[in-house]
């Protein structure tokens, strides 16, 4: 292996990385097309979390990223290293392309986490069942299968209902202009999702993007403060047909008032009069309260991943 080339993420391997996960995504339907602007974003500190390995002809094989997020301190929490391996599928399954990289996840996490408190670390991958290879490489470095992500979608092309708003909240696009308004929103999700935290920087940073242009924030307002919230969105050049549905919540103090079904609907609405013809969301498998929800406004299961998870 060692006229194989690896390095970190830089913008200018932006186009390879999109074409192996086209080919991937071919071979393997259903599986993601990450937009790769995002591994120069803050939650990969800036593409040190993202490894691609080069032939040396100059061609990608593989690479690999890592999304870290860490336990708060005090708390008996793991970190959790969501992680990814991917080689192109025109190579084959080359397993010591998959050991080089895996070898480098492992090292950035003990780079990352050295400092951190003694948390447990769970490294975990997503899989679709289609995405064999994947799941028996895993497998072979001890992961197990430990949950469930579906994937959920609605069809935008009928009628969406309209949901009376609870008295006193009003619910409105929200584009967040100012950086008040966007730390009010990172600690208002970081209340709702405490085991899944963004930072305000990640978050400025997804505001950059090409999907954040075309999409909003959806938000139910209390007078002046924010009650829940959920961001629609799509991307263009891997879908201009599919909005995404996602981060939705509602805050604590105002669970239990409906406002979470006529955010969502509001939210279609907007997608569906952008143009979109679907929306998708994710939702574990064992938020049972979630999906039910979805469903009874029309989303639909259409796939489940499996979450494997590797303890070291």
């Amino acid at each position: 292996m060692a006229t194989f080339q690896i390095r970190n993420f830089t913008q200018a391997d932006t186009l390879a990385v999109l074409q192996l996960q086209e080919d991937y995504a071919h071979k393997y339907e259903g599986a993601k097309v990450v937009p790769v602007e995002v591994y120069n974003s803050p939650s990969f500190h800036e593409g040190q979390d993202v490894f691609c390995l080069f032939h040396p002809n100059g061609q990608l094989l593989g690479y690999a990223a890592l999304y870290p997020v860490f336990a708060v301190n005090g708390s008996k929490s793991p970190h959790i290293m969501w992680s990814e391996i991917k080689t192109s599928p025109l190579i084959g399954d080359f397993k010591l392309i998959k050991d080089e990289l895996f070898d480098c996840l492992l090292k950035r996490i003990h780079q990352l986490t050295e400092d951190r408190g003694n948390h447990p670390i769970e490294m975990t991958f997503q899989y679709l069942p289609n995405e064999e290879p994947s799941i028996n490489y895993v497998i072979s470095k001890g992961a197990k299968l430990e949950s469930n992500i579906y994937q959920m979608e609605r069809s935008l092309k009928g009628q969406i209902p309209t949901i009376e708003v609870p008295d006193g909240i009003q619910i409105r696009p929200w584009k967040m202009e100012s950086t008040r308004e966007q730390a009010i929103y990172v600690h208002a999700r970081n209340e709702s999702f405490p085991d899944a935290p963004i930072r305000l920087d990640e978050w400025i940073y997804f505001m950059q993007s090409t999907q954040w242009a075309l999409g909003t924030n959806i938000a139910a307002f209390d007078g002046e403060q924010l009650a829940g919230c959920m961001t629609v969105f799509w991307n263009e050049v891997v879908d201009p047909q599919v909005g995404f549905s996602e981060y939705i919540f509602v805050r604590p103090a105002w669970r239990g008032r409906k406002i979470a079904p006529a955010i969502i609907c509001e939210g279609l609405h907007y997608l569906q009069d952008h143009g979109l013809q679907k929306a998708q969301l994710e939702v574990r498998a064992t938020n049972s309260k979630a999906t039910d929800l979805y469903q009874v406004l029309g989303y639909e299961l259409v796939q489940d991943s499996g979450l494997y998870v590797i303890r070291i």
